[in-house]
């Protein structure tokens, strides 16, 4: 079981409670001074293990109890990296497609990964 210290992002109170769920079933919160809804976006969790190829830095930086070491979990990274670079034109080359803002690139590559990941 998982805890969680709330408190109300307006009135910073702690007397919080659960106010039901939004559309795509997220809990929601209400404050009980400033009867404020408000619902938890980012929770903090605990980096379980961190996967790398077998390269010398990789291995005298990282903690060692918590550092995988193989081929299958770079690929599945290098796997995503390809499919933006082939989806995605503008991260390809930089002749026709390319724009200078990176602004600009931020933007196409976060709606694709929304797109791609979440739906």
């Amino acid at each position: 079981m998982v805890t969680v210290n709330l408190h109300c992002p307006r009135c910073q109170s702690v007397q919080v409670y659960r106010h039901g769920q939004n559309p795509k079933r997220h809990d929601r919160f209400r404050g009980r001074d400033c009867h404020r809804v408000f619902q938890l976006l980012l929770t903090p969790f605990n980096i379980g293990m961190i996967t790398s190829d077998d390269w010398g830095s990789y291995g005298r930086e990282m903690p060692k109890d918590k550092h995988l070491t193989g081929k299958i979990f770079p690929q599945r990274i290098e796997r995503n990296n390809l499919t933006l670079r082939t989806r995605i034109n503008r991260l390809a080359r930089k002749t026709i497609c390319f724009s200078r803002s990176v602004e600009i690139h931020e933007k196409v590559i976060g709606t694709f990964i929304e797109k791609h990941m979440f739906y």
